[in-house]
């Protein structure tokens, strides 16, 4: 009995430790920000991370939203922030604004988990206090090196015409578009500027067509890091390779003929709001504005849909149940199998545009993954298309009846979404060597000329 009774009392001791909670006093200098010219805006400093949910701000849902832990500002411009959270691992950081739409910091010291957040291990109450945008106190003086980045413009040229300016925003410089500006000396479309940037660090940062949010690089899955481009500084100057705005590619490809996508979204499981449905994202310039592209249902059957005219490209993009930030979609469409990081803890859906010659449609229904069946699984059935073996080591065949004598687009993908094959003008049964893929899951998609895709799984197990 004394034994059961140890190791009750053990047990209950090890709950309440499990979900005790701790009072954390989150503290950040401004200093060194504020000296070198940067601006806090007029709604003042504030902390978001991970922790919020756990906290119960808002709604007792919501995480990485600045409005909900607005900071104190106390004496020599240290700002401060306090509550009570579970004991447990928790990100964060510090955010100029009350939104993320006048940037926030990036941390890639030994302070952060490597993906420009810091990490905080609550196991008691505790103070953490840095200076802004780094891992060390203020005046601290840290080496650092020339960093010459350069971005090709010509493609946004084409299409927008000069612009006033081109800048670039990032960890380095607190995320604040407009504050670096490029300059083209010899008018050959490619912008430069060089910048001083801590050693031994790697930083994030994208381009930007202006100066403001919403004018900046959407970029590709391929090169993307967190939603940004992101270079390893080390102890001698150095500058990073041209690549083309929007692109991973070293010099602006051809744009090609732009074609028309159909963005279709199935609304039935939904209440429609007031203001409407509306498409968003890089799909628009500038980008991710949530009233502008409204879609509509004309016969009434709950799929709303719009029609764009885009270059082949990868883009990123949401639906939006109204025409706030606070109604678009929040599903998890990187696990989903639809989508990308969107840089600041969640995620976007992704369309890769890049080998399609073709009007397309895109249908999913709203907040999922899931396509559209009236367009895809009618498509399907008509061809029969099938795997076979849906496990291979070696060589798969995929099969479909082709009774009109129509061509299709094949695509492979891996599970996050990355193109790995593709085929143009497939009118037969086709054998696929997978000998040299990694084992996992992938996803074999027949597109017909209309947009509709076929896709079905294939297990690779060698």
């Amino acid at each position: 009995m004394k034994k059961f009774s140890l190791l009750l009392m053990f047990f209950s001791m090890a709950v309440f430790a499990f979900a005790q909670n701790s009072n954390i006093t989150f503290r950040v200098d401004m200093t060194d920000f504020l000296n070198g010219g940067g601006t806090i805006q007029a709604a003042g400093m504030h902390v978001a991370g991970s922790f919020q949910d756990d906290a119960g701000l808002g709604d007792g849902m919501t995480e990485w939203e600045p409005s909900l832990s607005s900071m104190t500002e106390m004496a020599n411009n240290v700002w401060e922030y306090t509550l009570s959270i579970p004991n447990g691992m928790y990100e964060y950081k510090f955010v100029l604004d009350n939104t993320w739409d006048n940037g926030s910091e990036s941390i890639t010291g030994a302070c952060g988990p490597g993906n420009s957040n810091r990490s905080l291990d609550v196991n008691g109450d505790a103070t953490v206090e840095f200076c802004y945008n780094a891992c060390t106190a203020c005046g601290v003086t840290v080496p650092t090196s020339s960093v010459t980045l350069q971005v090709d413009m010509n493609n946004m040229i084409t299409q927008f015409g000069t612009p006033s300016t081109v800048s670039v925003a990032g960890s380095f410089q607190g995320w604040t578009p407009g504050d670096t500006p490029m300059t083209d000396a010899n008018s050959d479309g490619i912008y430069e500027v060089t910048v001083e940037i801590e050693q031994n660090t790697t930083q994030q940062y994208k381009f930007i067509f202006g100066d403001a949010w919403g004018y900046d690089e959407g970029i590709p899955s391929a090169c993307s890091d967190g939603g940004n481009r992101s270079v390893n500084v080390g102890t001698s100057d150095m500058t990073v390779p041209t690549v083309c705005f929007g692109t991973c590619d070293a010099s602006c490809p051809s744009l090609g003929n732009p074609i028309n996508v159909t963005f279709q979204v199935d609304m039935n499981n939904e209440i429609v709001d007031a203001e409407g449905v509306h498409l968003t994202g890089t799909v628009q310039f500038p980008a991710w504005v949530k009233n502008e592209l409204m879609m509509t249902d004309g016969d009434s059957d709950g799929i709303y849909e719009y029609t764009l005219s885009l270059y082949p490209r990868e883009y990123q993009y949401k639906y939006v149940n109204g025409t706030t930030d606070d109604k678009e979609e929040t599903a998890d469409f990187i696990t989903g199998g639809c989508g990308a990081s969107n840089g600041i803890g969640g995620s976007n859906r992704v369309l890769d545009l890049t080998f399609t010659t073709q009007d397309t449609i895109v249908g999913h229904e709203y907040n999922t993954c899931d396509v559209l069946s009236n367009i895809n699984e009618i498509f399907a059935a008509e061809i029969g298309i099938k795997i076979t073996p849906n496990i291979a080591q070696t060589t798969a065949t995929i099969s479909f009846n082709n009774d009109n004598n129509e061509s299709f687009d094949l695509f492979i993908t891996d599970i996050t979404g990355r193109i790995i094959n593709q085929q143009n003008n497939i009118t037969s049964n086709t054998d696929i060597n997978v000998s040299n893929w990694s084992n996992g899951m992938y996803f074999i998609s027949l597109k017909n000329s209309e947009g509709a895709i076929a896709t079905r799984k294939l297990v690779v197990q060698q």
